[in-house]
């Protein structure tokens, strides 16, 4: 079975718009803060780490898991995507597109942190892309020379 490049390029772009979307997206009237930055590498983990609690994680999880699928589908839309560099690269854009859309709007807190994990989930879904991949292929190959002999 094989993906066709143009239709992993419009599923990555309207995942990547609901994403930016639903990261602007104030969930209550309660949730609006005053604006916070913070540009110190894991400081906000380590806060919320001490804070404790399901939301914490929920959090740091959910960071990662919403970009992994970006890190999947940049190898199946374009061959600049094959290589773990640029899926890093292209996923520290898009998050730090999206903190720098929140200290804009001045309502959400906008942190490195979230910049460093959502990159790890990028590179996380690359990585599963890629094991998968390479096990099918391995997997084709075997049955090819099973059908030769």
């Amino acid at each position: 079975m094989r993906v066709r490049p143009q239709v992993a390029g419009w599923v990555l772009l309207i995942y990547t718009g609901v994403i930016v979307g639903l990261s602007q997206w104030h969930f209550s009237p309660a949730s609006v803060q005053p604006p916070v930055v913070n540009l110190v590498p894991f400081w906000g983990l380590g806060q919320s780490l001490s804070a404790g609690g399901l939301a914490v994680l929920i959090n740091i999880v959910g960071n990662i898991i919403a970009f992994m699928p970006i890190g999947f589908l940049l190898p199946l839309w374009h061959r600049l995507g094959r290589q773990g560099r640029n899926v890093a690269l292209i996923g520290s854009g898009i998050s730090t597109t999206i903190e720098a859309l929140r200290w804009i709007q001045g309502q959400r807190v906008t942190d490195v942190d979230d910049v460093m994990l959502n990159t790890f989930g990028a590179v996380l879904g690359y990585l599963v892309f890629w094991v998968l991949t390479s096990r099918i292929f391995r997997s084709i190959n075997n049955n090819r020379s099973e059908n030769i002999i």
